[in-house]
């Protein structure tokens, strides 16, 4: 079997040889012919380098992989289940510290109140009273709290149903893209260990305090939407890449937005590389984008437009009231605000979470924010599978190039060059001067870094290399990502600790309340404010009161902490002034519920 393979025309026009058997069974699955439309379309592309024994190891056909090869995904997810999110959830733990990890419950909870009718206007959560539009101060989980809510219906406390949701949001993220890298024709190991990639990595395990990032898994489903769009059905898989953003947007802001930026580096990228050349493939591109308007049929098109009708809307109906607190609260980043926290080129070479890399902050401002470092593994394998294609011992990967020119694009555009960024202007565009931790776009990137560790995967398997170099070079780099992604610190806190600091609150409550309670509750000496800016919120929440005290990712404008009752007042002041609602300050501050303060306090404020 030493002369190259010529593809057969169908599944069942040859015969595997036994050889070939016995070789592809290394790695999990059957044997399956490739006919030359899949060579064409890029399951195996590029010229025929390898002998039979790598070439009949392709991709099988939908409704072909074989239950070892789901035995294999499997237990990978369970090692990224047991290994990286196990320490965060079990023996009563829960990912995030008091402030930020009870703020993301507090809007779930507030979801899951919404969903039953407790609190009936969504997005005025009555935090920082008086003042309105307080869910538009941060993300909100309109797309995944319905994991939290039906938890919560089922019987679960507040602090499990947070954990559960926590769980679940790693598992649509690791099927969500396991099925993407299988539909865009890895084998199931490789997609899988990609999939690992993106789901378990360091930066996601860096964020393990702002979890209103983890619900991921429309960015590999977009992706792969927007992949398949030169294949067939234009307008259909366009339609599916509008759904899934929007979904997205719908579960992070963050999120959605740097989706929507690699989308756009991801479409550049692939005109650069069609073979009429970059300049024809963009000058082409309106007639091409009308020829296939045309070629589609009627209901096709209609279908198209009502979803591009309902994707506007749904996306309008969430920006609207965004926009709305940006001008009640005015609310505004300027580039300083926003520079610090732009990708250096360090930033992806470090974690502050692992114990195998050391952490080195040199250069590095807001370094807790610029943990980008996904491991060594990837690189690796791409270098391995880099030099094969080169000598000409693996086949190549029609979408390896167009993923790495978008992935480059994406990062030189967000990457802070000396004095310098192609951000800036981004930046400073209305809504974009909202998002300032850029970082975070790593948590998107990383589903291509995925894509392309599963096609350098499947490089390295199909390669002309003796099993002996093989397969342990493939366990190997297996390995090393799932240690580099495991082996790693975590940020946490309890449900003892959460519970308790609502006993010590109740413990401070005076025997008789006032009617209508609204909340007052002093910070604690010794202490950030936000745990105790924590502590009213969810107390408060709890009782279904309002609360003077407030903590989210803005605030509103001229608002203090309330170090003393009197500043609490003047924060109330404050807000019915800017609503002008002045005229009810004196019947309002008799309902406040003053709390933690020194005896006396209340009698101590003026009336206005």
């Amino acid at each position: 079997m030493a002369r190259d393979w010529t593809p057969p025309h169908s599944y069942e026009s040859r015969k595997t040889p036994k050889a070939t058997a016995a070789r592809c069974r290394g790695w999990p699955g059957k044997i399956w012919h490739t006919s030359r439309a899949e060579t064409a379309s890029g399951i195996i592309a590029g010229p025929r380098v390898g002998p039979a024994s790598r070439q009949l190891c392709a991709v099988p056909p939908s409704g072909q992989i074989t239950a070892s090869s789901y035995a294999f995904a499997v237990f990978i997810l369970a090692i990224g289940m047991v290994f990286v999110v196990g320490p965060a959830i079990l023996h009563g733990r829960i990912p995030g510290d008091l402030a930020d990890g009870r703020l993301n419950n507090y809007f779930l909870e507030h979801f899951y109140h919404w969903t039953i009718g407790k609190s009936p206007d969504f997005w005025n959560a009555k935090i920082f009273y008086p003042w309105p539009l307080t869910m538009a101060l941060s993300d909100t989980h309109l797309g995944d709290g319905i994991v939290y809510a039906a938890l919560r219906i089922v019987g679960l406390s507040r602090e499990d149903a947070y954990r559960w949701w926590y769980i679940v949001g790693f598992l649509l993220n690791f099927v969500a893209a396991t099925y993407a890298l299988i539909r865009l024709g890895y084998s199931v190991p490789a997609a899988s260990l990609g999939a690992f990639l993106f789901t378990f990595a360091m930066p996601m395990t860096a964020q393990e305090g702002h979890v209103q990032l983890l619900y991921r898994f429309g960015v590999p489903l977009a992706v792969l939407s927007l992949l398949q769009i030169a294949e067939s059905q234009v307008l259909l898989r366009l339609g599916f890449v509008l759904f899934w953003t929007t979904w997205q947007f719908y579960c992070s802001i963050y999120i959605g937005y740097f989706l929507s930026l690699l989308l756009t580096t991801l479409t550049v990228a692939q005109l650069l590389c069609r073979e009429r050349g970059s300049i024809v493939s963009i000058a082409r591109l309106p007639h091409e984008t009308l020829r296939a308007w045309h070629a589609e049929s009627p209901r096709a098109r209609l279908s198209f437009v009502v979803v591009i009708v309902a994707m506007a809307g749904l996306l309008g109906m969430l920006f609207a009231p965004y926009v709305n607190a940006t001008k009640l609260y005015r609310l505004s980043r300027s580039w300083d605000d926003i520079a610090p926290m732009v990708p250096r080129w360090k930033s992806y070479f470090f974690t502050d979470v692992s114990l195998i890399w050391p952490a080195t902050v040199d250069g590095i401002p807001d370094w807790w924010e610029q943990a980008m470092f996904v491991g060594i593994a990837p690189y690796l394998a791409m270098a391995a599978a880099g030099l094969l294609r080169l000598r000409r011992r693996a086949s190549t990967d029609r979408r390896f190039a167009p993923v790495v020119i978008g992935l480059s694009l994406l990062m030189l555009l967000t990457l802070w060059l000396p004095g310098h960024s192609l951000y800036h202007p981004i930046a400073m565009l209305p809504g974009a001067n909202a998002i300032r931790a850029v970082s975070r776009v790593i948590l998107v990137m990383m589903f291509p870094l995925g894509l392309l560790f599963a096609s350098s995967l499947d490089a390295i398997h199909l390669a002309r290399l003796r099993t002996a170099i093989r397969i342990p070079l493939l366990c190997s780099l297996a390995l090393l990502l799932v240690a580099e992604a495991t082996l790693v610190r975590h940020y946490v806190s309890t449900k003892a600790e959460w519970r308790a600091r609502m006993r010590a609150v109740q413990a401070l409550m005076p025997k008789k309340l006032p009617a209508n309670p609204i909340l007052l509750l002093a910070p604690k000496p010794g202490e950030p404010w936000y745990y105790r800016a924590m502590d009213a919120m969810i107390f408060a929440q709890d009782h279904e009161w309002p609360v003077i005290n407030g903590y989210s990712g803005n605030s509103p404008p001229d608002y203090r902490t309330p170090v003393s009752c009197a500043q609490g007042f003047a924060d109330l002041a404050k807000g019915l002034a800017a609503l002008n609602r002045s005229e009810e300050y004196s019947s309002l501050a008799r309902h406040v519920l003053v709390v933690g303060y020194p005896p006396g306090c209340q009698t101590a404020v003026p009336s206005h």
